[in-house]
Order: structure tokens, then C-alpha cells, then sequence
């Protein structure tokens, strides 16, 4: 029985962040409980215990209820050490492997997060929990589930893998219809999708596709390095989830843990927008990974090669291309700014990266399978479908396709 249900069958009325607005009262037996008073306040409720015949419970839950998040995928590892520096927020953060371990079992040290931010600086957070997997869910500790958000920063080739995943997670009821969001915050296109059909036995949970500027890189298990900062962007902006998703992500730059080392959060310049056009944020951060990407690990080379010169001609050309594909995409607009074309956005963009090294060429540089499915490849199959031509992105996509099939056959 959950902590709700516990609560209610002795004739509680929650006053939750989710929009209810029932008095918060709670009468409990003449001897009183005091489990049900230490569960609350480990919830982060406010008790006002009255004398009288009985004792009588006010708990004010709307205003420091505990969110529950669950983190997947390297950049994943970044949202788990920064939500957990916030207050009444518990992170669970999901590694690679099989099998399933928790905190409870690998003891202290293995629930700690390290990040390596831009600055040289690291921080260490504890998170609530670490898991591998679901199949043994009820040794979990129930205080920290059933999950509000559920973060997903894998590649995208693993999304399938994830979905099913996730599945699992739902029939065990670590994620609850009406109350869970799957939030994808991959690179490429059709994520959120695959997601939504491995979870189609569960009509109720939301998931929605976003989009971060951010990328971070794994050094060693728990241990990852943020590779510059930039926005995260999430929608749509009145989903109660998301917004304490936001909100907690900034309060985390606010409260210092005891040995002061959280104050390193405050010069990360990364924030997280609420907007109701995710999708078209989504369609602009393709265009630049459909050119940057490819063209990067092509010539082996860090994000400001493709602003030379001698490229220009290879850019205009993908970006008119991405343009025509995208006119026949209904309810999205590319977001230019102040950018006269597609082509001076991609070259901005190139410019203010300059000195990162994209995910494909990290992916070729290692010998991995990239992301070019979920973007050129994606690209590709919609221009097929709308009877579009798009030689130069079909190009890209083919050469990185090629440069893959060389290094898995070594």
C-alpha cells in the first residue's frame, strides 16, 4: 500500500502540488501514530498536532512535497548531481548492466555523483538511489518511487531498449498513468516516438521530446564531464511535472550542501525553458546537427570547421534542402533569430561551439555506431516521403554510414 493510500484510509485529505485543493486535514487514532508523523515529515509536510479527544494532523504537502526523478544516459548523470542538490527532490539515477542494485546494497560511496564542470571545478552530490534495472523492484525502496519525471539522455540507437525498459518499469509500478512524464532529451528525431509505442499498454503516462544545448561525456561510472553549458528547453510549459522540473534545476544553484561544494552549480550558465513550441526548437537544433555533426567527424575536426569558407557552398546547399523538407512538416518554423538564412544559423552556431567536439565525431574518434539515423537519416526518409530531393544530406548521411561499416569491420 502506498504512503497516499496509508494516509487516506485513515481519513486523510492531501493538499498535493498537483493542482488538488482539498483541505489537508488528517484524524488519526486516540494513541496516536507517530509512523504516520515521522512518514510525513520524511515527505517533507508540515505537522500541527492539536490536543483533544484525538489528535488532528494539519499537513500543508502542497508546498514541500518531494519529487521523485529518475535520470537514464550519461548526460543523465549531469540532471541526477544538480536535481540533487535541490531541496525535497530524490533522484534515482539508472546505470548500464543488468540485474538490479540499489544504494541499500552497494553502500554509501556508490550513490555518489561526480560532475567535471566547464570551469575545472567538480562537484559531488549524493542521489537517492542507483539502480540496474527493474526485474527486482520490490527491494526498492518504496519511499522513492512511484517517479514524477523519468529523464531519458541516452543514444538514440538504445531508445528501443530504453522503451522496453520503461515497460517493465510501469508493470512493476515504478511509473504511474495520469501521474509519470517521460521526458527524451536526445539528439535526432523519432525518440519520444519509440518511447510512446513501447509504453502504449500505458495510455495515461505523458511523454514529451525536449532539447538541450549541453553534452557530457563519461569518464568513469558515476563520473561524467559537462562539455560546456547552454539551455535546456521542455514543454508544454503548463505541465505540472516539467514545471517543478525547472524549478528545482534552478532552486539547485541556490542551496550549498553542508561542505559548501554545491555553490559550484552557480557558474554553470544553463538554465531550463518552459515554452509551448518545443517542436520547433527541436526542428532548428536539427538543422544545426544535420550539418555540424556529419561534417565534423568527416574531416576529423572540432565544431569551427564548418564555418570556413571553403564550406560555405556545402552548407547553403544542406540548409536549403532541410528547408524544403521541412515545409512539408505541419505546425513547425525554424527559429533564426536574428540570422538572415538557415546557413548563417548553422554558421553561428559552428562559431559559438567552436571548440567542442561534437557527439559524431566523439562516436568516430571511439569507434562507436553514431547518431546519424535519428538526423540525416531521419532527414533522408522524410525527404523520400515528400518527394524532395536532398542530395547533400543524403550525401552526409552516406559517408558517415560508410566511415561506420570501416571501422566495424576492423
Amino acid at each position: 500500500m502506498t504512503m497516499v493510500h496509508f494516509l487516506i484510509k485513515r481519513g486523510a485529505k492531501l493538499d498535493m502540488q498537483d493542482g488538488s485543493n482539498t483541505t489537508a486535514l488528517m484524524h488519526a487514532a486516540r494513541e496516536g501514530h507517530i509512523d504516520i508523523v515521522q512518514t510525513l515529515i520524511h515527505y517533507g509536510a508540515k505537522v500541527d498536532v492539536r490536543e483533544g479527544s484525538m489528535l488532528l494532523f494539519h499537513v500543508a504537502v502542497n508546498v514541500q512535497r518531494r519529487s521523485l526523478f529518475m535520470m537514464l544516459g550519461s548526460l543523465g548523470t549531469y540532471f541526477a548531481a544538480r536535481l540533487a542538490a535541490s531541496e525535497n527532490t530524490a533522484v534515482t539515477l539508472v546505470r548500464r548492466g543488468g540485474g538490479a542494485s540499489t544504494s541499500t546494497h552497494a553502500g554509501p560511496a556508490r550513490r555518489v555523483v561526480r560532475v567535471d564542470l566547464p570551469d575545472g571545478e567538480a562537484v559531488e552530490t549524493e542521489v537517492a538511489q542507483v539502480l540496474r534495472g527493474w526485474e527486482r523492484s520490490a527491494e526498492l525502496d518504496r519511499d522513492l518511487w512511484p517517479f514524477d519525471l523519468t529523464l531519458v539522455t541516452v543514444k538514440s540507437k538504445d531508445t528501443e531498449k530504453v522503451g522496453t525498459q520503461l515497460a517493465q518499469a510501469a508493470a512493476h509500478g515504478l511509473l504511474v498513468p495520469d501521474k509519470s512524464v517521460i521526458l527524451s532529451l536526445q539528439n535526432g528525431m523519432g525518440n519520444a516516438d519509440v518511447l510512446r509505442s513501447a509504453l502504449d499498454g500505458y495510455p495515461g503516462l505523458r511523454v514529451y521530446q525536449g532539447l538541450t544545448y549541453l553534452g557530457a561525456s563519461v569518464v568513469d561510472d558515476q563520473y561524467v564531464r559537462l562539455n560546456g553549458s547552454g539551455r535546456t528547453c521542455v514543454g508544454p510549459a503548463e505541465d505540472p511535472v516539467l514545471r517543478t522540473f525547472a524549478e528545482r534545476m534552478e532552486r539547485s544553484c541556490n542551496r550549498a550542501s553542508p561542505d559548501q561544494s554545491q555553490g559550484s552549480w552557480e557558474r554553470v550558465e544553463e538554465a531550463v525553458v518552459l515554452s509551448d513550441d518545443v517542436a520547433s526548437m527541436v526542428w532548428t537544433k536539427l538543422l544545426a546537427n544535420a550539418v555540424i555533426n556529419p561534417v565534423t567527424a568527416m574531416l576529423r575536426d572540432k565544431n569551427e570547421c564548418v564555418a570556413r569558407q571553403g564550406l560555405r557552398p556545402l552548407v547553403t546547399e544542406a540548409c536549403a534542402e532541410f528547408e524544403r523538407i521541412m515545409k512539408h512538416e505541419k505546425g513547425v518554423k525554424l527559429l533564426l533569430g536574428e540570422h538572415a538564412s538557415a546557413a548563417d544559423f548553422v554558421v553561428h552556431v559552428a562559431r559559438q561551439t567552436g571548440r567542442n567536439t561534437s557527439s559524431m565525431l566523439a562516436d568516430v574518434q571511439s569507434g562507436r555506431q553514431t547518431e546519424i539515423e535519428a538526423i540525416n537519416g531521419f532527414l533522408v526518409r522524410r525527404a523520400h516521403q515528400h518527394g524532395v530531393l536532398a542530395p547533400t544530406l543524403e550525401g552526409l548521411y552516406r559517408i558517415i554510414l560508410g566511415l561506420e561499416a570501416g571501422y566495424a569491420a576492423r
